[in-house]
């Protein structure tokens, strides 16, 4: 299996002060060779959340903060952050996309996805 070109970290947080520097520092440590980014998506922080991220900026320089504050809830932020990462390079992934899906499948015959597209 081919290694992608490109990865996408997407990272949605609410109020995740207490636990994103663990987070944070094991991604600034990780071992991952080829390009990266980490998207961090603010989901409504009302804590030290985004100081935190700052405070990261140093040693994470592919991270970057996603607005995801116009609703609560786990799948909007994840929507939002790779929504974000989508419209950076959109024919790049739609040119993977079918291939690692089938790839995904192949390899869980119990796993069936549905796909739809909009107009």
């Amino acid at each position: 299996m081919a290694w992608p070109t490109f990865v996408t970290v997407v990272l949605p947080v609410r109020n995740g002060e207490r636990d994103l520097g663990r987070q944070l520092t094991a991604l600034a440590a990780q071992s991952y060779a080829g390009k990266w980014e980490l998207l961090v998506v603010d989901n409504g922080c009302t804590d030290r959340t985004l100081e935190v991220v700052r405070g990261f900026a140093g040693k994470l320089l592919q991270m970057r903060v996603v607005d995801a504050t116009a609703r609560h809830g786990l799948n909007y932020a994840r929507n939002a952050g790779v929504a974000a990462a989508l419209a950076d390079s959109p024919d790049a992934w739609a040119r993977a996309h079918a291939r690692a899906i089938e790839d995904v499948v192949a390899r869980s015959p119990r796993l069936a996805t549905v796909e739809t597209a909009s107009a």
